[in-house]
């Protein structure tokens, strides 16, 4: 958003274009246009030049371009886009000047000025300036809809400071319409000069101050063209001329001659007209030839003419209205011309005057009642907010508490898992321990089978020298047997020698018996040895059914172990998956409680603002009340002028009418007598 500020430095009139991220408060306006016309005085002041060396601002106006005229700055609301505001400063060396204002420009100290605006208590403004100038038109913050800004190629003079007496026109003109055409003499130049005239001190004129009508002489022919072209000048020069301080705004009416005020009222009972197609309502307007050709088109029935008494709340009964019209009304068409209004508003001055001062304060109070609503409806939007934003604080406690709930159970499910972790890496232990044990076991048990094999081998050779042992105990018997074989047929042939063969014989057997003896010896050494053979391999089997329950123990410990292994690094993948858990957590939590203070934050600049409004709703109601106070003591002080105005004129008017009765009978008796 864009404001156009305009001040007064060293005798030149300067402005500069102000730029806000968004409808800025009054304080951020001052304070930034303040930042920068500090620069510019330090820019333009030249060593030993006299004058202060900073901006000391005093008040500011805003020129109000459906108005023409230059109101009071007394709320953001009032703030559009390319708006044209005026800055008043307190020192009494700056002699304001009313001259016109140039065309805008942006400040060279633009950002230098956004920093020192902004450590005074002012936001900077963060959005681009392309993007600005780009952005739509500002919407009035309380109706929503766009309001017209400044026009760029518009030139408006600057306001004059309140209190001061000085009405000089900035409007050219041709010169006076009524020194051109007979009428009644009011010039764009005058009426111009109306629309800048300064304020009076008091709010309401007295009423004494009448301008006099005598000698306003117009010619009845050029009333209805006079009339508009006074209506559409008079929207020209209020377009075009400069307007007034907006404290004392409506005073200026006071310096309105007798003929303005009477065209005013007029073009009220116009636009309030009943008379059809007749009379100049918006885009209906007449030219000032169709307004020569037919009279009635500015003229005003009796509704306009009730309406204007109601709105201006004098106070007569509907009889005395009805009498007025009629009094008014000269030809009895049941319309009143603008000439017969003048005629009327000869005949009553004071009421004229008071209506002229009460259309004033019927319009200053609707005013002030119009403002008081957008107020109002301000403070219901503010109050909106404010429960919107309770309800956002509210969420947010409620976030904040869920994320805090959250982040407990979380760490709860971080200690749990952690303890999940410190059992597996227990029990991976154990059965590391368990499978080094089983380790062990095999490699005994596997000792027990290669002893056992090797006695097995042992007891096998064994056997086998028994065997060989036992073969060779039968090879002897049977050579034992063929000796004694032998010997017994040596028996046989040699008797002779049967000592010798007997002992031979008895040493055989003797032989033989013990070779018997050493197989029978031999055979149980067989025996016995296969018996140890047949131990040897229950032994070396049993040996290798433990080795083999052995190496299954041993598989299942290493499965257990790599199971284990595998929980364990689970149950660390789970610890650390908790942890970031946690981190996130803690996180939102942070977030949360960031988010509840800035609700919390936006709530209480929202009550504040909300209170400010208030404030002003309040502020604004009591003006319209001692506004509406005063109003009506004025006019509880009107009206016995009023009424005896009234009730002159009706005695004068018995009076003309009993002297033309005395007219006509004294005619009608010279007549008769013949006597002058």
């Amino acid at each position: 958003m864009i404001v156009l500020a305009a001040a007064e430095l060293f005798g030149s009139k300067l402005n500069r274009e102000l730029e806000f991220p968004s409808i800025p408060t009054l304080t951020e306006l001052k304070n930034l246009a303040v930042a920068v016309f500090n620069d510019e005085i330090a820019a333009r002041k030249r060593r030993g030049q006299s004058g202060p060396s900073a901006f000391n601002l005093h008040y500011m106006q805003l020129f109000d371009a459906l108005g023409g005229r230059w109101v009071e700055l007394k709320s953001s609301t009032q703030l559009r886009d390319r708006c044209q505001v005026y800055l008043f400063q307190k020192d009494s060396w700056n002699k304001e000047t009313q001259a016109p204002i140039p065309s805008p420009t942006r400040p060279s100290s633009m950002a230098r000025a956004v920093s020192r605006a902004s450590s005074t208590g002012r936001r900077p403004a963060s959005t681009p300036m392309s993007a600005m100038r780009r952005s739509p038109p500002s919407l009035n913050r309380v109706s929503g809809r766009s309001s017209p800004s400044l026009k760029r190629d518009v030139k408006v003079e600057s306001p004059r400071r309140m209190g001061e007496h000085a009405a000089v026109s900035r409007v050219a003109s041709a010169g006076s319409l009524g020194a051109a055409s007979g009428g009644y003499g009011l010039s764009l130049n005058r009426a111009a000069s109306y629309a800048m005239t300064p304020p009076r001190t008091n709010d309401r004129p007295p009423i004494s101050s009448i301008t006099p009508i005598g000698a306003l002489g117009v010619t009845p022919l050029v009333r209805d063209v006079q009339l508009h072209s006074l209506l559409n000048q008079s929207a020209r020069a209020k377009s075009l001329s400069p307007p007034v301080s907006p404290t004392h705004s409506v005073a200026s009416l006071s310096m309105m001659t007798f003929g303005d005020k009477l065209s005013m009222l007029y073009t009220a009972m116009l636009n309030h007209s009943s008379v059809g197609d007749k009379s100049p309502r918006a885009g209906n307007m007449r030219s000032p030839r169709q307004y020569s050709k037919d009279k009635l088109v500015a003229s005003v029935d009796d509704d306009a003419f009730r309406a204007l008494f109601m709105k201006t709340r004098i106070g007569l009964e509907p009889l005395q209205i009805t009498n007025l019209f009629q009094q008014a009304d000269a030809n009895s068409d049941d319309s009143i011309s603008f000439g017969e209004w003048e005629r009327f508003g000869e005949q009553y001055p004071t009421m004229i005057d008071a209506m002229h001062i009460r259309i004033r304060d019927h319009n200053k109070d609707l005013e002030q009642k119009q403002e008081i609503e957008a107020v109002r409806q301000a403070v219901q939007e503010r109050d909106e907010m404010c429960r919107k934003q309770n309800v956002a604080v509210s969420d947010a406690e409620r976030s904040t508490a869920a994320a805090e709930e959250n982040l407990k159970k979380q760490r709860e499910t971080l200690q749990e898992a952690r303890v999940r972790e410190r059992d597996a890496k227990a029990i991976t232990d154990a059965a590391r321990q368990e499978t080094e044990r089983a380790r062990g076991t095999v490699a005994q048990r596997a000792a027990d089978v290669a002893h056992a094999q090797d006695s097995q081998l042992q007891e096998e050779a064994n056997l086998v020298e028994a065997q060989r042992n036992v073969d060779a105990t039968k090879r002897l018997l049977q050579e034992l047997a063929g000796e004694t074989a032998a010997a017994e047929r040596r028996l046989e042939d040699l008797r002779k020698m049967v000592l010798e063969q007997e002992q031979v014989v008895a040493a055989s057997r003797e032989r033989e018996e013990h070779g018997h003896q050493e197989l029978d010896t031999r055979q149980r050494d067989l025996e016995d040895a296969s018996q140890h053979v047949n131990h040897s391999k229950n032994e070396t089997q049993l040996a290798l059914d433990r080795l083999s329950v052995s190496e299954q123990a041993l598989a299942t410990a290493q499965a257990r172990e790599e199971e284990c292994g595998v929980s364990q690094l689970q149950a660390r993948d789970e610890v650390n998956r908790q942890c970031l858990r946690e981190e996130q957590e803690e996180q939102e939590t942070r977030m949360a409680r960031e988010q509840e203070n800035a609700q919390r934050q936006r709530l209480a600049d929202a009550l504040a603002a909300l209170e400010m409004q208030q404030a002003e709703t309040r502020r604004l109601i009591d003006a319209n009340a001692t506004h509406n106070i005063k109003r009506d003591q004025e006019e509880e002080k009107e009206k016995p002028m009023i009424e005896q105005e009234i009730r002159l004129r009706q005695a004068r008017l018995q009076l003309e009418e009993e002297e033309a009765k005395l007219r006509i009978e004294h005619r009608s008796f010279a007549n008769t007598t013949g006597r002058s």
